[in-house]
């Protein structure tokens, strides 16, 4: 769960990572049990991956750097739309 002390780090996080990865994150926001990305992707990297390392890192910053009383992680599964302009 994305409680608000998580959250904020969470978002942090992301960020970044899109950053390192080359993608522009245009919006992120959600609620406690999920969070919702709007981003541009560069090319060169698929969907799965880029889902992969923003989740990925963020975890590990969580469990790592914040550490809750409670072990983070996300779900196995993810949902991914395309749009364009």
């Amino acid at each position: 769960m994305l409680i608000p002390e998580v959250q904020d780090a969470a978002y942090k996080v992301i960020r970044e990572e899109c950053k390192s990865l080359k993608c522009e994150l245009i919006r992120i926001g959600g609620i406690s049990d999920h969070v919702h990305l709007l981003a541009t992707l560069n090319p060169t990297i698929s969907i799965a991956d880029f889902v992969k390392q923003v989740k990925g890192s963020s975890s590990h910053f969580i469990n790592h750097e914040i550490r809750p009383d409670f072990l983070f992680k996300w779900q196995g599964s993810y949902g991914a739309v395309t749009v364009s302009n």
